[in-house]
């Protein structure tokens, strides 16, 4: 502010001044940390979302990483509302189970980690696999702090071993039926 004479004339500016190195060191460290976060996010394998699930059962998306859009087939933007269009995707059956298990494990805050069929709108039916934890919030929400990784080619591996294993089993029964 002005600093005037006793007529009224300009003779200097009047200020304060405030010490902020403090806050800027503590700006910067907190840009910092947002950094080595987005590095961490951007380079997981699998998705990193941030669901809460409100007291009226609905589902919102609160966060997600990059990898989000390549693991579910859908663009961040269209889960702003809600998270219809994920569970959409998912067979009926499934959906029910995967909504029993995370009523159960909600109420006991107790993490998840499950494995369902997903339709994934450019690669055809997928398999992911979930973990995470759970965290209640003040209004009784729900916060789901986890990792979905696509783990089709795991369960193809896994199926294609059941089968041989199924079939070596009867083989060797059809050999010792077999007089030899």
């Amino acid at each position: 502010s002005p600093l005037r004479d006793e007529a009224g004339r300009q003779i200097g500016i009047q200020g304060r001044e405030t010490d902020i190195t403090e806050r800027k060191k503590a700006e910067e460290a907190l840009k910092e940390e947002q950094l080595r976060f987005a590095k961490v996010a951007a380079t997981m394998p699998g998705a990193i979302t941030v669901l809460r699930t409100q007291p009226d059962g609905q589902f919102y998306l609160q966060y997600a990483s990059q990898a989000f859009e390549e693991v579910f087939g859908l663009a961040l933007a269209d889960l702003s509302a809600n998270a219809a269009p994920i569970v959409q995707r998912v067979p009926p059956a499934e959906v029910r189970a995967i909504l029993a298990q995370l009523t159960e494990l909600a109420a006991a805050l107790q993490p998840v980690h499950m494995e369902f069929r997903y339709q994934h709108p450019q690669k055809g039916v997928v398999w992911l696999e979930n973990r995470a934890q759970p965290v209640r919030e003040t209004d009784g929400s729900v916060v789901w702090y986890g990792v979905t990784s696509d783990v089709t080619e795991r369960k193809q591996a896994e199926m294609a071993l059941r089968e041989k294993l199924k079939l070596q089993e009867q083989l060797e029964k059809t050999a010792s039926v077999v007089p030899g």
